[in-house]
């Protein structure tokens, strides 16, 4: 009698059931490292975004309150010639300027800030006035000689990502003291 010889597996190779399988989760795996490798990088770039916006919108506020802290005062009035919500012009140092929102920059205009622009994407620039008591001024126009104070909030959206600053500053000239009423 002739024997066969028996074919015995040797632990060695894969089936094709189990190399399709182990495709297939690595597959898996893959998706989901993606996603969070997607979402990540996403959050760091609002992240980034929402930092230049905001150095932005610093550096735009600073320069605004130094402007506005040094309005000129005569008699204990503010030289303001035209205050409203969206701009301001007034006096510093005898030299008139101009603090304003146009579209989406905000500008600076007089002798000494030679038109210069402060902020871009801006979407939100207000300036809300206050008298000596902190009531908010209604109507500033008509009321120049009361302004004691300004607020300026300023908002910048860049691709999707939104920031908020908002300062408010004592008309340094009319601070108590200074002979203004």
């Amino acid at each position: 009698m002739t024997s066969r010889p028996t074919t015995s597996r040797r632990g060695g190779g894969f089936t094709l059931v189990e190399a399709i399988a182990s495709i297939v989760i690595i597959g898996i795996v893959g998706l989901v490292a993606s996603r969070l490798v997607v979402t990540a990088s996403g959050a760091i770039e609002g992240t980034a975004r929402r930092a230049e916006l905001s150095g932005m919108l610093n550096a735009a506020m600073e320069r605004a309150m130094i402007e506005l802290r040094n309005i000129d005062a005569t008699a204990g009035v503010p030289v303001i010639t035209s205050p409203s919500t969206s701009s301001i012009s007034f006096t510093v140092g005898g030299s008139s300027r101009q603090l304003s929102h146009s579209g989406t920059t905000v500008s600076l205009t007089g002798a000494a800030a030679s038109g210069a622009m402060m902020a871009t994407d801006v979407t939100t620039f207000t300036l809300t006035y206050y008298d000596r008591d902190n009531a908010t001024i209604a109507s500033p126009a008509a009321a120049i000689p009361s302004i004691r104070s300004i607020q300026l909030t300023m908002t910048a959206t860049r691709g999707g990502v939104s920031e908020t600053l908002r300062s408010r500053v004592f008309i340094r000239s009319l601070s108590s003291g200074s002979g203004a009423s």
